[in-house]
């Protein structure tokens, strides 16, 4: 035999293809440490090898046998991979013994797909809180621990020199600023905090240079943001980064994927490729095709990839996925405007493949929503359909002499609510003032007219809920759980004046030193009359946890 002298790439790319395009059957065994699948030798391509938890998989068939709804589960599928069948009397033959023997053999193969934590979803870093100051945003998170005690899933971004750079960056008047003030108490519990400002971030830069502390930067979408934002060929090819490469790839793949998956998936694509989508997309891209000629780093995010794609499509999907890391393989090594003009049609393929299911689902996990999908200034709008701007409810007119003022102008009053006002350092707006930021971005106005409205920095965490739809879980409008407790979905969708009936609810908690906007939801015919008290979280940094039928 010829030994191949292939770069880790070639490899990934041979193995990749290796399946053949045949229809695979599988077992498949849910359990509550994954998905387990079982499936002849060669059935599964080198995308979901490299996402397989040998270890845990392992396991799992040593146990197979004591799990009874495992068992279940492989006798009803066993005629997925095996020509005989087992005898009806589940004592006659163990199943899980013959499947361990056939392993054995050489002839079946066992993969699972774990769900894991990804330490680069915005959403799970914001959760880390215990014993930690953990500050930022989507984009770029400093988190400060004493040493040793930072936690295991951003070690990887342990980095004493940034997190000093950003400290030293930071004003008094930065929110980063005052969230790092008020969760000072999480480096020392119970002990006294005596320092403030930027006297405490000198402290603590000092502590980290010291070695006392140790601090993490996860920025993993920064640089692609910035390249996301640019238009495409500003830099020649041959000059640009690996990052720059990749996005300018996937922005010109559309008309690719719409070829190969057909009109069916333009809406899908053109999501992925948002500007709030793409920037995430590309920094994911490339800890892909990393996870995939590297088998340690990134393996997290490839295995969720590979788990939503088997629950989105099936093989199918996840053949795109493998096609994509190749494609991302093929535009991080492009020089020439032609090799990224052939990557992006490798990605347009990949995306035609992977399937709207996948894409919807992927933008849907990564991507921390910009507003939760609605028209009325980013309310939970469940079909995704835009409403027409009402033009009635934002045009403002003039009194003429003589007549009287319009009745927007009527003297501010207060707002009825149920919930307890968020505490913290405020001011009071009126409903005009808020309104207008909602109106330059062609929203309908949400706030009541003539209301007040409170803009608030908290100083202590704060929990709400949130209703939304199947697919729009994070978003900036939430409300005080006491708000909606014994309402209807209609009840809710009319008093809030929501875009579309709400089918979930969500626990939401937001970190002290966010600025809130609360204020009275003013009638928007036809969602509703309003009259709720609403929130409005100014800066992304909820966290959406425990969705369930409303």
């Amino acid at each position: 035999m010829i030994a191949c002298k292939c770069t880790p790439q070639e490899l990934f790319r041979r193995s990749n293809t290796s399946t053949g395009g045949g229809l695979v059957k599988l077992i498949e065994i849910r359990r509550s440490s994954g998905v387990l699948l079982i499936g002849r030798k060669g059935a599964f391509p080198a995308i979901m090898l490299k996402a397989n938890d040998e270890q845990r998989c392992a396991s799992t068939l040593r146990t197979l046998a004591q799990d009874r709804a495992a068992i279940v589960q492989l006798r009803a599928q066993w005629s997925n991979i095996f020509a005989t069948r087992l005898p009806e009397n589940p004592e006659a033959q163990d199943p899980a013994r013959l499947l361990l023997r056939e392993i054995a053999a050489g002839s079946i193969q066992a993969i699972l797909l774990r769900t894991p934590r990804i330490p680069l979803t915005p959403a799970d870093v914001a959760q880390i809180t215990t014993g930690t100051i953990n500050v930022g945003n989507e984009q770029r998170r400093l988190l400060i621990a004493n040493k040793g005690t930072l936690p295991p899933q951003v070690l990887a971004f342990n980095n004493s020199q940034a997190a000093i750079a950003v400290l030293n960056q930071l004003r008094d008047s930065d929110a980063t600023a005052r969230q790092i003030d008020l969760q000072a108490g999480r480096l020392n519990p119970g002990g006294k905090v005596i320092l403030s400002g930027a006297s405490f971030r000198k402290h603590l830069a000092q502590q980290i240079s010291a070695g006392v502390l140790e601090a993490a930067v996860v920025d993993q979408t920064a640089a692609a943001t910035a390249i996301a934002a640019r238009p495409d060929a500003e830099t020649p090819p041959g000059q640009m980064g690996s990052f720059e490469r990749i996005g300018s790839a996937l922005k010109r793949s559309l008309p690719y994927a719409i070829e190969s998956g057909d009109e069916a998936i333009r809406l899908a694509v053109e999501e992925f490729l948002q500007p709030e989508s793409i920037a995430v997309m590309i920094a994911m891209a490339a800890a892909v095709a990393l996870a995939n000629t590297n088998p340690v780093t990134g393996a997290a995010v490839n295995t969720t990839l590979v788990l939503l794609g088997w629950a989105n499509g099936g093989m199918k999907a996840i053949k795109g996925i493998g096609a994509f890391v190749m494609a991302t393989i093929d535009a991080q090594s492009a020089t020439t405007e032609a090799e990224l003009d052939q990557a992006a049609k490798a990605y347009g393929k990949a995306l035609g493949a992977m399937g709207p299911d996948l894409l919807n689902a992927i933008v849907g996990k990564f991507v921390p929503k910009k507003g939760g999908g609605g028209s009325k200034g980013g309310k939970a709008n469940v079909s995704g359909t835009p409403p027409q701007r009402n033009q009635a409810q934002t045009q403002k007119t003039k009194a003429e002499p003589g007549k009287p003022k319009d009745p927007q102008s009527k003297p501010i009053q207060s707002a009825p609510y149920k919930g307890k006002l968020p505490t913290g350092s405020s001011k009071t707006m009126t409903s005009e003032e808020a309104n207008h930021f909602h109106e330059l971005k062609g929203n309908r106005p949400p706030y009541a007219p003539g209301k007040p409205v409170k803009e608030i920095i908290t100083d202590s965490d704060e929990a709400f809920v949130r209703v939304h739809g199947k697919d729009n879980q994070a978003g900036s409008w939430v409300m005080r759980k006491e708000d909606i407790e014994g309402l209807s979905p209609q009840q809710i969708k009319d008093k809030f004046a929501l875009p579309d009936l709400p089918t979930q609810v969500s626990d939401v908690s937001v970190p002290a030193g966010t600025k809130l906007r609360v204020g009275e939801a003013g009638g928007l015919p036809p969602w509703g009359s309003g009259g709720g008290m609403q929130v409005e979280v100014m800066e992304r940094t909820s966290v959406f946890t425990n969705p369930r039928p409303l």
